[in-house]
Parts: structure tokens; C-alpha cells; sequence
């Protein structure tokens, strides 16, 4: 468990996410999957990027049609996300 005392603080939520992450990868029988469904859009974005950042595999959690923006409802699965994002080259 983290404990976040602002969950709109990026660097915050980041640091916590990769250092539980780091601990976690220290015992080689743990599996760690990352789903970032739910929290505010900070904690989601810095689980996004910790997980990337240590290799961990990411996953969110979808239906074909959500109306229910507040909670999960029946029909909805988990799929994996594609990390491998191409390198994009920047032009200054």
C-alpha cells in the first residue's frame, strides 16, 4: 500500500508508485501487473509512467460500451496495453 497526501501531485505519486514497484521486483516470485482503471488522472498517469519506466506490464480495465462513468459494471475485462511506443525524433 502507498500512502499519497495529494493525489494530484505527479512527482509524488510517481515516486511512491516506483518505489513500491522497485521493492516488489526485489522478491522473484511476485508478479506485478499495473492497472491503471481507477484513481485521479495524476495517480493514473504516474502508475502509466513507473510502470513503463520499470518494465512492468500494463493493463486497463474496459467494456465495449461504458455508461457508467463512477464504477465497473458486469462485461468489462481487462485487456494489456502496448508499451512499445515507437521513438519519436524532436526537431528544435
Amino acid at each position: 500500500m502507498i500512502l499519497i497526501k495529494n493525489p494530484d501531485n505527479l512527482g509524488e505519486c510517481y515516486l511512491g508508485v516506483t518505489k513500491c514497484i522497485r521493492e516488489l521486483q526485489q522478491n522473484p516470485d511476485v508478479e506485478i501487473l499495473a492497472d491503471y482503471t481507477g484513481g485521479t488522472k495524476t495517480m493514473s498517469a504516474a502508475l502509466v509512467l513507473a510502470a513503463v519506466d520499470c518494465g512492468i506490464p500494463l493493463y486497463i480495465t474496459v467494456a465495449v460500451a461504458r455508461e457508467n462513468l463512477i464504477k465497473f459494471e458486469r462485461g468489462e475485462y481487462t485487456q494489456l496495453v502496448n508499451t512499445n511506443f515507437p521513438l519519436v525524433q524532436r526537431k528544435f
